[in-house]
């Protein structure tokens, strides 16, 4: 893996934590937020295949 490719990975992940984290604290009493939750793992999916 290229260093260009690893930066890329470590900034999609960093990125799905934090959605992921705030999707979390929005759970109780928004049923959007596991859909919150779905989506960022799908953008860090997505990240790993650019």
């Amino acid at each position: 893996m290229d260093s260009d490719a690893r930066r890329r990975l470590i900034e999609a992940v960093e990125q799905a934590r934090a959605r992921a984290a705030e999707a979390v604290s929005e759970i109780e009493g928004d049923s959007d937020a596991p859909r919150s939750v779905e989506s960022a793992v799908r953008e860090a999916e997505a990240a790993l295949t650019r």
